[in-house]
Formats: structure tokens, C-alpha cells, sequence
């Protein structure tokens, strides 16, 4: 199979109306001339030598091309809105003659991951809308083939050592670090991301209209930086802080509330047992104040119980898993949200306060089962319960909000 031939496939999935004649593919476009995509020979032959390699393989899950003693990953850029700043390949070499090469992925790393069907959602977007749009009538294939950015090691020698994707791996992250430190170029190796795009919103909630409510300007700049986050961990702590900032607000307010009931009552004196009343239940508030009380205080006073329950049906039904229902260990601790009346707002705070104190608390005083670690797999436990703390932050909000 030519890989002119594996691009007609894949456009005849996506739903085009194509035909292959010859070394080109002719796209019927309603309304515009038909366009002719060519052949590329440069493609082929990197097509026909890939597939005819010693040892070459795909893995779409992990998005890593080996092809005989190179390995070649997917990157993406750690800066908000932003690709690599420089389009030039960046290439590193070892000591023993070993090379590292960050920058625009090799062809047979484009043609692997449309084979595979891993292209990244928005990039087949942008190439679908070129076919569509382009006001010429001849493409080669290689302008049509989306791009993603990519680390490849080789290895020196034509020799394939024991162990060589780990090699590479450790290799490119090392190159990545060095990038960093050097260049101000922050790139990080793929992963695939389950729980990192939930939709809060329902089905028709897309209508825009000037709210009546005006609401609190600093709670809304946690909230703004927590949603345009590109990692759960800085979103989680984010929208945190939106809770965290009614912390006192809401204490006081209960406190505040026990002491009128004493104080305003006809009957109240300034004597000995009465004003030992008074110092009990503000002593009896302090020992209350742990940040956990405090949280679910916050909760309470804004979260409906039972929307919080719907919003757990929903995340795990879209997920099919049960990711708060069911008990499991989470950084160190057996965390489970109850849906019983009574106990989720309880539950649901204790499980948000210890994924806020595993984020924190980096320390090698504990261990790394009870710690995040950014950009590791531990980012996908945090995702998972983005959800119930993003819910929260918009009920404080709408629930602080004036008319």
C-alpha cells in the first residue's frame, strides 16, 4: 500500500467524496472546482522505508514511533495558548555520539499517526478546512498531512540495544529539561488525557446573556485563572481558592449566629455563667476551625446537596467508572463520596481538602503515593475530581453574588 493510498482511506472515513486516479486523489467540493491531491515522492519513499524497516512499530495509546534504533514521541507545549516559539529543529548530542532531535515530527511520525488514527481532534479540523476552502486546485499530499511537534532519539550504530525505548525516553526528557533551563522552550512528552476535558454544562446552556447578578471580582479571577489552566493540579488549586476565600466569611457568620442567640435573649446578664457561655462558644468555634470544617461549612452554605448528587451521577456515567463511589486509594488515603443524604457535602470536602493537601505538599518527607507530581499520571487522579470542586466554585459564586 502506498501512503497516497492511506490518506484516501482516511478521507473517505471523515465522510468526503473522493476518488483515486492514478498517483492523485480528486476531491469533489460542492460549489468550487474539484481539488487533485498528489503524490509526494519525498512521502513515499519515507512510507516505503519505514515500512520496510528491521523493526518498526506504533503504539497509537502512547504515541511512539520506533523505527530500528530511533524512537520518536509526541510533544506538546506547557505554555498557555502557545506552540514551541522557534520552528528550527534543536538538536542534542551525547558524549557517546547518541542524538536527540526536539522539533517538527518526521514524516513517518505524521504518516503513523494518521494511519492510526491519532491525530490530535483539532488538527484534523484545520486540515479538513483547508481541503475545503483552498482556492487552489493541485496539493501534494505533504501540505495536507498535519504536524505535530516531536522528540526523536537515535541511537548510534545501526545496532538496536536491549531496553532502547526507556533509553530514549530518559534521553529526550533529559533534552527536555535542558531546553528549558537554556532556552525558555517548555515541552513536555504526550500522554493521553481521559479526565482532563469534562463538560460541566448541559445540553442547552450555550444561549449568552448579560447576567443580572454582579459577582465577587477577586473570586472571579481565581476561577478565570482555574478554567484557563492547561493542567488539572493548577485548575483544582484555583478553583480551591475560590472556596478557601468564604472560609472566615462563613465561620463568622455561624459564629456570629450562636453568640445572637445568647446574647439577645431578654433574659441575658453580664454575670460569671452567662459570660462563660459566651467564652465557651467562641472557644468551642476555634476548636471547630480546622480547614477541612471550614470547607464543608462553605459547602453547605451554597452547595445543594442534591445537585451535587446528580452532577456524581453524571461524571460517572459519562466516565463509566465509578470514581467517587465506589472506596479506592487516592495519594495515600481510602477516599468514597456516599450518595445517602447527609454525607456527601461531608465526604466530598474531605476528599477535596486531600487532594488539595496532595498537591501542596511535595516534600520527600512523604511518600510519592501521597504526593502529586506535575505532569505525571497523578495529574489524572487530580482531573477526576476537578469536576466536583469546579461545581462548587460556581455555586459560591453564584451564592455571593448581589442583584
Amino acid at each position: 500500500m502506498t501512503f497516497l493510498e492511506v490518506f484516501y482511506n482516511k478521507l473517505v472515513k471523515l465522510g468526503l467524496s473522493v476518488s483515486l486516479e492514478g498517483d492523485a486523489i480528486v476531491l469533489v467540493r460542492e460549489g468550487k472546482h474539484d481539488l487533485n491531491i498528489r503524490a509526494d515522492p519525498t512521502f513515499e519513499e519515507d512510507y516505503s522505508r519505514m515500512r520496510g524497516a528491521r523493526s518498526q512499530s506504533f503504539e497509537p495509546e502512547t504515541r511512539i514511533l520506533q523505527v530500528n534504533n530511533s524512537i520518536e514521541v509526541q510533544l506538546i507545549a506547557l505554555a498557555l495558548a502557545q506552540g514551541p516559539r522557534s520552528r528550527d529543529p534543536f538538536n542534542l548530542t551525547s558524549t557517546n555520539g547518541d542524538q536527540v532531535v526536539i522539533g517538527p515530527s518526521t514524516n513517518a511520525f505524521a504518516m503513523s499517526l494518521l494511519e492510526a488514527d491519532a491525530i490530535p481532534a483539532q488538527h484534523i479540523e484545520s486540515m479538513l478546512f483547508r481541503i475545503r476552502n483552498t482556492p487552489v486546485k493541485n496539493l501534494p499530499v505533504s501540505e495536507l498531512v498535519p504536524r505535530t511537534y516531536s522528540g526523536r532519539f537515535k541511537r548510534k550504530g545501526k545496532a538496536i540495544p536491549p531496553g532502547l525505548k526507556e533509553m530514549a525516553i530518559a534521553s529526550i526528557r533529559s533534552s527536555l529539561f535542558a531546553l528549558a533551563m537554556q532556552m525558555d522552550e517548555c515541552l513536555e512528552i504526550w500522554q493521553p488525557r481521559k479526565y482532563w476535558n469534562f463538560n460541566s454544562r448541559s445540553p442547552g446552556e450555550a444561549s449568552l446573556q448579560i447576567p443580572k447578578a454582579s459577582y465577587d471580582t477577586n473570586v472571579v479571577s481565581f476561577y478565570k485563572v482555574a478554567k484557563s489552566s492547561p493542567y488539572p493540579s493548577q485548575s483544582f488549586l484555583a478553583f480551591y481558592n475560590c472556596l478557601e476565600y468564604y472560609f472566615l466569611r462563613v465561620a463568622e457568620t455561624k459564629l456570629h449566629a450562636r453568640l445572637a442567640v445568647v446574647l439577645n435573649d431578654p433574659s441575658f446578664k453580664a454575670t460569671t455563667g452567662s459570660l462563660d457561655k459566651v467564652v465557651s462558644i467562641v472557644k468551642g468555634d476555634e476548636r471547630r476551625s480546622d480547614e477541612t470544617e471550614m470547607l464543608r461549612n462553605v459547602l453547605d452554605r451554597y452547595v445543594e446537596e442534591s445537585e451535587m448528587i446528580s452532577l456524581i451521577e453524571r461524571v460517572e456515567r459519562e466516565w463509566g467508572e465509578s470514581v467517587y463511589t465506589k472506596k479506592r486509594r487516592v495519594f495515600g488515603e481510602d477516599l468514597v463520596v456516599s450518595k445517602q443524604p447527609g454525607h456527601v457535602i461531608g465526604n466530598v470536602a474531605k476528599a477535596l481538602k486531600h487532594i488539595r493537601n496532595a498537591i501542596v505538599h511535595s516534600t520527600d518527607r512523604y511518600s510519592r503515593e501521597e504526593c502529586h507530581v506535575p505532569l505525571s499520571a497523578s495529574e489524572d487522579i487530580v482531573a477526576q475530581y476537578v469536576p466536583l470542586i469546579m461545581f462548587s466554585a460556581e455555586r459560591v459564586i453564584f451564592g455571593t453574588s448581589s442583584s
